[in-house]
């Protein structure tokens, strides 16, 4: 089965789980049942599943960027994204 997300009790709001740190081992699963923000997420062997379903993953964290170091494997289905963002904002005035 595994862990699906956005799930509405689980911290900020569905899709804002900003300080959300996921690692995946031992067969684990993660299925985005909608478009999500993360702070980070880690694959770390080689039996891990990432199921995108078409939907867009956000990573705040650059520790696993461009999948670095990931083991799993990665579904997209139909046109999922992950995208790594700058975890800060700077405001100039």
């Amino acid at each position: 089965m595994g862990i699906e997300l956005p799930t509405s009790s689980a911290g900020d709001t569905p899709k804002e789980m900003r300080k959300f740190d996921i690692v995946l081992r031992n067969s684990g699963i993660l299925s985005l049942q909608g478009d999500v923000r993360i702070y980070d997420l880690a694959l770390e062997t080689s039996n891990t599943k990432l199921y995108l379903n078409g939907y867009k993953l956000t990573i705040v964290s650059s520790n696993h960027k461009n999948r670095r170091n990931w083991k799993g494997t990665v579904d997209t289905g139909s046109g999922g994204t992950i995208e790594w963002v700058s975890g800060f904002s700077l405001v100039i005035r």
